[in-house]
Formats: C-alpha cells, sequence, structure tokens
C-alpha cells in the first residue's frame, strides 16, 4: 500500500528521539543497555503504525522491545504513538531484515515477530518473502537457542509457502492454526488484523523454535557449483586479508565448490620463505592458468621495523608482473548514483600498463660524495660501452633500470588485441622526447608493430590508435569523454590508474586483471592493504572497508576460469555477484568512502560486513 507523504515528516522524526534508535549498528551486542532489567529481548520486523506493537509493549513492560521498519512515513505514527503512552521498553529503528545480522548480535534476540508481511504472490519474487529461507537464516544467527518466531498472515497460499520454508530449515513448528480467532479474539491484534476479522477473512498463524544444532542454512540446502580445474589462490595482508577471508566465507564458499592452489603472501610468509613463496604462485599462475590475488604490503624502512623482516623484498606484484610478462588492465567500475570528478567522463578509461621492468626491477644505490656514478653494458663478446652518469660533488643516489623488446612487444599485441576485442580506441604515451633511447624504443616497438600487424584490423573496425607525449595524454584524457584504452609503461600506468579510478569514484572501485602474452591471467584489487582500517580493526573497532575492487577480483577469476573449462554455471554465478554488488550501491548501501560521493537518496552506510550482508542478500535472490 502506498501512504501519502506524511507533513513535516523530520520535525516530526526529531520530536521522536528518545524512541528512535538512529544509529543500531552501535548497539550490537549491547540492546540491553537501552533497558537493563529487562527479561527477554523481541523484535518486530516491519511494525507499521505501531498498534500491535505499543499494546505488546503495554502489555509486558519487562520485555524489551525493538520494532524494525523500512517506511518513515508509518514509523513515525508508530513512534509518536509509543511517545504519548510514555513507554520506556520500545524502540524504533528505521531499517530492514536484509540487515539483521549487522545490527544484533548472534544469540541476541529471544523473538521474532512476522505481522502481515508482503506476500510478493508472483513466483520469481518468493525471494523477497520475509519467510524465504534466506531471510530465516538471518533471524537464526540473531535467534537465542530456542528463540521463537511468530507468524500471523491473510494470505493463505503465502502462509502454506512459510510453513513449508520453516520445516525445510528444521525450525520446529507449532500451534499452527488456519483461523486463529474462530473461538474469539486471541492476542493482540494488528491494525490490518483488525481490519480483516472484520471483514470475516481468517487470519493464519504459527510459532516456530530454532534449534542451533539442527537448524539447516540455507547454503546446506543448495548444490554448489563445482570447479573442475584450480585457481591459484594468493593470500595478503592487513585489512585485505580480513576482507579477503569474509568475502570467501560469505559470498563465495556457500555457492561454489572451491578448488585453489593457496599461497600465503602476506609479508611475514614471504619473509620466512626468502620471498620464495611468490616465485612459486607465479610458476603455479602459468601452471593453471587463472590466479586472483589479495592487496600485499611490498615494505619500506618503516615496515622493515615494524615487522622484523631479514630484507626489504621486492614488490610481489613486480616479481610476478615478471614471471609472467604480462600487461595489467584496469578499469572503473560505474554506478548509477556517483558521478566521475571529471564532468565530461561518459565511459569509462582503460589503463593498459606495462607489467614487467623499468623502476620495478631496478637497482639503486646511494652514492657518496666525490664518487662517479656510470653506465656500463658489456655485450657478448665482453666489449664494454661506459658512459658517465654523475660525478657526484655531494651524496646522492643511483639507479639502473631497464626493459626488453621481447616485453614491449607483447605489451603491444596485447594492448592492440584488448582494444579490438572491447572495441575501444588506443592511446599510446611516453616521454620520448626526453628519454629518446629509453621511451622512443617504446613507440617505436609500438608503431612497428601497429603498422605491420594491427593496422588494417583497426581501420576494419573503426578504431584508431595514436601516440603523444604523456603530459599531453593527461591533458587529452581530461578533456576526453571516455570509453579509451590508455596504454602507459610501468610506473605512468601504476600512477594513471590511481588518478582515473579517483575521478571516476574510488581506488576501491577498480578492476585489475595482468595478461600474460600466452593467455595466462591473474586477477587483483587495485589498492594497498588499507593499513589505516587494519589498526583499527585491531583496536576491535568495526571499519567500513570498501571490499568492491576485491570482490570483483574473485568474481573475474571465476569468470575467466569458467570460461577456459567451459563452466557455464560458474561464469553466471560470477556475473550475478557483480551485478549484486552494484545493485547494492544503487539501491543506497554503501561504505563510507562512497557516501560522500553519492548523488541520490540519503546513502546508507554500513560496515563492511554490513555491505557484504545486504550484497549476499541479493546475491542468495539471484540464484
Amino acid at each position: 500500500m502506498r501512504m501519502r507523504k506524511k507533513p513535516n515528516l523530520g520535525p516530526r522524526m526529531e520530536a521522536c528521539d528518545r524512541v528512535w534508535v538512529r544509529d543500531p549498528a552501535a548497539l550490537k551486542g549491547h540492546w540491553k543497555a537501552l533497558m537493563p532489567a529487562a527479561k527477554e529481548i523481541r523484535l518486530e520486523i516491519g511494525c507499521g503504525k505501531g498498534k500491535f506493537t505499543v499494546e505488546t509493549a503495554k502489555a509486558e513492560p519487562d520485555v524489551l522491545l525493538i520494532a524494525l521498519e523500512k517506511v518513515p512515513d508509518a514509523m513515525v505514527m508508530a513512534m509518536e504513538y509509543a511517545m504519548r503512552e510514555h513507554l520506556s521498553n520500545v524502540f524504533f529503528i528505521d531499517a530492514d531484515a536484509t540487515v539483521l545480522p549487522d545490527l544484533f548480535a548472534e544469540g541476541e534476540v529471544d523473538l521474532i515477530y512476522l505481522n502481515f508481511c508482503d506476500p510478493w504472490p508472483r513466483n520469481k519474487t518468493a525471494k523477497l518473502r520475509l519467510t524465504y529461507r534466506t531471510f530465516l537464516d538471518k533471524y537464526a544467527t540473531v535467534l537465542c537457542d530456542g528463540g521463537q518466531i511468530h507468524f500471523k498472515t491473510d494470505n493463505r497460499p503465502l502462509f502454506d509457502f512459510s510453513l513449508d520454508e520453516f520445516r525445510r530449515c528444521n525450525l520446529e513448528v507449532r500451534n499452527v492454526t488456519n483461523d486463529l480467532h474462530r473461538d474469539g479474539i486471541v492476542g493482540i491484534m494488528t491494525g490490518y488484523e483488525e481490519r480483516f476479522h472484520s471483514l470475516g477473512t481468517p487470519i493464519n498463524r504459527c510459532e516456530c523454535i530454532v534449534h542451533k544444532d539442527t537448524y539447516k542454512r540455507s547454503e546446506e540446502r543448495m548444490e554448489r557449483i563445482r570447479m573442475t580445474t584450480p585457481l591459484v589462490e594468493i593470500d595478503g595482508d592487513e585489512m585485505t586479508r580480513i576482507l579477503w577471508k569474509s568475502i570467501k566465507e560469505q559470498l563465495i564458499l556457500p555457492f561454489v565448490d572451491l578448488k585453489v592452489d593457496y599461497y600465503d603472501l602476506g609479508l611475514p610468509k614471504r619473509d620466512e620463505t626468502g620471498d620464495q613463496i611468490t616465485h612459486d604462485c607465479a610458476e603455479a599462475i602459468k601452471k593453471y592458468g587463472v590466479g586472483v590475488k589479495c592487496a600485499t604490503i611490498t615494505p619500506n624502512a618503516q615496515r622493515m621495523t615494524e615487522y622484523n623482516l631479514h630484507e626489504m623484498w621486492k614488490s610481489p606484484n613486480g616479481t610476478i608482473r615478471a614471471a609472467l610478462d604480462g600487461t595489467v588492465f584496469r578499469a572503473p567500475i560505474l554506478v548509477d548514483g556517483i558521478s566521475p570528478a571529471v564532468r565530461n567522463w561518459k565511459a569509462p578509461i582503460t589503463i593498459a600498463r606495462h607489467a614487467y621492468g623499468d623502476v620495478y626491477r631496478g637497482t639503486e644505490v646511494r652514492a657518496t660524495a666525490g664518487g662517479k656514478a656510470e653506465l656500463v653494458f658489456t655485450d657478448k663478446d665482453g666489449n664494454e660501452s661506459r658512459q658517465t652518469i654523475y660525478d657526484f660533488e655531494c651524496d646522492g643516489v643511483v639507479t639502473g633500470q631497464y626493459n626488453k623488446d621481447s616485453s614491449i612487444a607483447s605489451f603491444a599485441r596485447s594492448c592492440f588485441q584488448y582494444a579490438l576485442d572491447t572495441k575501444q580506441d588506443l592511446w599510446f604515451s611516453t616521454k620520448d622526447t626526453i628519454a629518446k633511447k629509453y621511451d622512443g624504443t617504446f613507440k617505436e616497438i609500438f608503431q612497428t608493430i601497429y603498422d605491420n600487424e594491427y593496422k588494417e584490423k583497426f581501420k576494419a573496425a573503426g578504431l584508431t590508435y595514436f601516440y603523444t607525449l604523456i603530459d599531453d595524454a593527461v591533458a587529452r584524457v581530461i578533456r576526453s569523454e571516455g570509453g579509451l584504452i590508455w596504454a602507459c609503461k610501468n610506473y605512468d600506468g601504476d600512477v594513471m590508474s590511481d588518478m582515473v579510478s579517483t575521478a571516476f569514484g574510488s581506488l576501491a572501485m577498480m578492476t585489475s586483471v595482468l595478461v600474460s602474452p600466452d593467455g595466462k591471467y591473474e586477477y587483483e584489487a587495485a589498492h594497498g592493504t588499507v593499513t589505516r582500517h587494519y589498526y583499527q580493526y585491531l583496536e576491535g573497532k568495526e571499519t567500513s572497508t570498501n571490499p568492491m575492487a576485491t570482490i570483483f577480483a574473485w568474481t573475474g577469476a571465476l569468470s575467466k576460469r569458467g570460461e577456459l573449462d567451459g563452466n557455464e554455471a560458474l561464469q553466471t554465478f560470477a556475473a550475478k555477484l557483480e551485478k549484486a554488488c552494484i545493485d547494492t550501491i544503487e539501491g543506497g548501501t554503501m561504505t563510507k568512502d562512497l557516501a560522500a560521493l553519492w548523488e541520490k537518496d540519503k546513502a546508507h552506510v554500513v560496515t563492511s560486513d554490513g555491505f557484504l550482508a545486504a550484497v549476499r542478500t541479493r546475491l542468495e535472490r539471484s540464484l
């Protein structure tokens, strides 16, 4: 039923501040602080105008009653009713059942009332019913062992459906009736119930008891998708490691019979193995073809001390990229409701980053005053060529870096082919006016391969390739509408991918895949380990860390694994999980970083766990 917009809704809500819990997540595990002497905590889902809520609270003053209602226009009327009755044992939350585990601790609730919920009569919307198995999972989580669900409805098909769901979950069902008030009014009625009863409509009611040791969760009743070939799973560090585990447990393992070849690239393990484990996981990707990687720490001097490392190990990403000789393609994850900071960007900009060599495989030394740095090259016959880099009149630093024609050629071919596959123009940029030989080699190899192998293909596809200087490319990209691939050298791609992702919304809203010339794939999040949030987590604080990039690393890897193995079910699952993530954000539920960018109605900011729970709810509906 559509309710009329209540006049002065905001001020009326504010006037009910005493019974309105604005930040329910903050009370998770501590709801009895509202009423320490309460003998029970009861929850009503969908309180409407509050008749049942208030009358129940009046009848049982030693019970703490929490009422959820997602329609503020109805909830304000319920709160005003409670305020008029001067009740101190009833409180209200503007939320719905999908977020219950984010608001209540496991086993914190004694009884849940479900009164006259929407029947969602069409079969394809059955998963929206509040008695559907995935909602029952949430109730079973927050209810104590032996906790109860009391369910009433005038809709007989919904009641029969619900009884079946209750029994499939191994709930103990009792006191079932299809005409509750046949011999006289029983218990407290809702407003709807009074109306139905006056019309002679029979009311269905039952009670369910949750026994924790026998309850069957939805994932236990669902056949998981099977895999034939393992993924290479590469674990990481800090907050992303925490998210990694949660994503697997909440969004992957309940639905996929996951086969992995596991490598722990957390910094302590890399130090313990002398970084051998990084090389081992790269070889595993070569063997199995697809890997998925968590963000990892690249140590600096401060990390050396913090982790008591034996050595300042190189970037694990750099090591894996060198082993695979691949190209990193990064593109933003777009959602309706968050516009790019660059107003004229209308379509994604994909960064193609050469993932080999340059500063990431460089060698560096400290120079002392009076010394001379030279560049020495010895050919295969032992002949030396020597150039002075600098005569140091004071202390300084020197670095040496390299690249290979074969790797540059692989990079070029990957970019041209990816442009054809995705039907996007390709831009390439370096600084060959300064680094005439180094960057000039990149430019020449790209142009030669384009002219000899791809020019006619691009022409037939209506696509454009052009080269320009890196500073000019930056200006052109900012003025463009997007919808292009921007190929960059290793360091340029590292920096520009962060710039592009942030301008599109958030660094955590970026996909990243490393593609080798022989068709090996490594998917990862394009951001770091979120150190600040990790320290908050260690202090026992809940964080609102955006898991999108890490989820999309998993979906990318699962989809590619499915594609290579001919596993359509795995590909479909990955696509549905991505859609569930995007739909969750577009529905207004998001982590804190996105809320500041949100342009629609007020964002519902949740913790990382709350976001994963909301995504799972949508995912379960789609499966």
